[in-house]
């Protein structure tokens, strides 16, 4: 007989053993993940070999997707996914690493990785995700395993994403040696490179100066209540990777301390930036753009 996994997560998918820790009711509200999983780190972990997701997804369904979030990195995803986390009915996972695994190991592994991952708390009854950023080259092979999942994807000024990833390197941004071009030069290339994914795929685009508005008005098709507006509203008005602090604008100190050699880097991306931007403006979705509203 099947084991019940119930009030546990896969953390970890490697190879043919999944890592499992026990969070019971625990809501996942941190900013990521693998926050969650600090937060949890005295709780009760077990392991099991991968068929046990399968199983558990044959013998309890997790919620579907209800969304997806895609992004160009350093562009408002995580305030997205906080926003979205505030409201008590959502379940919202912030780059999980079991899935990340879980791609690499076949569409069945993925639906029972998110499965395991989409086992409802009380309340919760919308599942969101949001993608580690090289995910972008895998939007294709994740929306074909849910067709029915709204998905979008989030951008910003490239100077402003060059910016941050040279004053906090994300860490697939160093994995590879730049050479002789330099980090900035490297790090374009990168995000380029997730620029020309989301241009491949016909999906609802997002300019960071849209948030949080944008997230009111039908984002992923949901119809939200007042008190669930009240609740984003609340959590949009702190910084989202640092929740104990208020927001504070860094669009215009990002483009005033940016370096010549950034400025240069950015012309790599620029075109394609401007290839999203357009797209987004001839289908309109969500209020104007408040040029100063995150800025």
């Amino acid at each position: 007989m099947a084991r019940d996994w119930g009030g546990w997560v896969p953390i970890r998918v490697c190879g043919a053993q999944v890592e499992w820790i026990h969070c019971g009711a625990h809501r996942f509200r941190e900013p990521f993940f693998e926050d969650s999983v600090r937060r949890l780190a005295g709780a009760a972990r077990a392991t099991s070999g991968t068929e046990a997701l399968a199983e558990w997804a044959a013998s309890s369904p997790g919620l579907a997707p209800t969304g997806f979030i895609f992004h160009m990195s350093r562009c408002g995803s995580t305030l997205l996914s906080q926003m979205l986390a505030a409201v008590d009915g959502n379940r919202v996972l912030s780059e999980a690493p079991a899935l990340d695994d879980a791609l690499g190991l076949g569409d069945e592994s993925l639906r029972a990785a998110m499965s395991a991952l989409g086992q409802a708390s009380a309340g919760e009854r919308r599942l969101f995700v949001k993608w580690d950023c090289w995910q972008m080259h895998q939007m294709a092979s994740i929306r074909r395993v849910f067709p029915g999942t709204a998905s979008i994807v989030l951008y910003r000024d490239p100077v402003e994403v060059l910016v941050s990833q040279m004053h906090n390197p994300g860490r697939w941004t160093v994995e590879d040696a730049p050479g002789a071009e330099g980090r900035e030069v490297h790090v374009a290339r990168l995000l380029a490179g997730t620029c020309r994914a989301a241009l491949e795929q016909d999906v609802m685009l997002v300019n960071y100066l849209e948030l949080p508005g944008t997230v009111y008005g039908g984002l992923f098709g949901v119809h939200w209540t007042a008190e669930e507006i009240a609740q984003m509203t609340s959590a949009a008005a702190f910084d989202a990777k640092s929740p104990a602090f208020r927001f504070a604008a860094d669009g215009q100190n990002k483009r005033s301390s940016a370096s010549p050699r950034v400025r240069e880097a950015a012309e790599i991306v620029r075109p394609l930036y401007e290839e999203l931007e357009r797209r987004r403006i001839a289908r309109p979705f969500g209020p104007p753009i408040n040029a100063d509203k995150r800025r």
